[in-house]
């Protein structure tokens, strides 16, 4: 009988033991080189666009909203419009990063622009007086890949271009821009 009681009580503390709560924490997760090449290029579109002269507003621009369509749209960068071709939403970690590398910005996303466009016969421009980020698909590979990228305010406050964005010194950065700017 001693024998058992023993044997209950031991296996009652090894249960205790290795069956409790864990205070460990979780191993961050890093996302694979593919998201992480996504969320660097589209970091730099979005700051080169939001926060230099290549907006309409300058470079000193405090932009209370900035709200980022969440999927690349094939015609970002074309003021003329066309088919869209809406690719894949961004995944959850493209968007975490990017609002992680922008924090300094204030980053929303929504699916469609017309949900924070305001129509013009109600005065024009955005919701809560920001702008929306368009970015096109990224080419796969390389180190210079060229973004489709627009900014609207309003129905007279407007940008479309393509960035060049190279890869240098591990960094991700816009050199330039390619093909035609229509600014509105």
């Amino acid at each position: 009988m001693r024998r058992a009681v023993w044997m209950m009580a031991a296996g009652t503390v090894l249960l205790t033991a290795c069956g409790g709560p864990r205070t460990v924490a979780p191993m961050p997760l890093v996302p694979d080189p593919d998201t992480l090449r996504q969320i660097d290029i589209y970091a730099a579109v979005i700051r080169e666009l939001v926060t230099t002269d290549d907006n309409t507003f300058g470079a000193e621009t405090d932009v209370p909203a900035v709200f980022v369509v969440d999927h690349p749209e094939g015609d970002a960068g074309n003021p003329d419009g066309g088919e869209p071709a809406a690719g894949e939403p961004f995944s959850d970690d493209v968007r975490r990063g990017l609002q992680e590398r922008l924090a300094d910005l204030p980053l929303r996303f929504v699916a469609d622009a017309d949900a924070v466009t305001v129509p013009v016969e109600d005065g024009g421009g955005v919701e809560d007086d920001g702008v929306v980020v368009t970015l096109g698909p990224i080419p796969e590979g390389g180190s210079k890949v060229e973004v489709g990228a627009s900014l609207y305010a309003g129905p007279l406050a407007g940008t479309w271009l393509t960035y060049v964005v190279e890869a240098e010194g591990g960094e991700w950065k816009v050199t330039g821009t390619t093909g035609p700017v229509a600014i509105s």
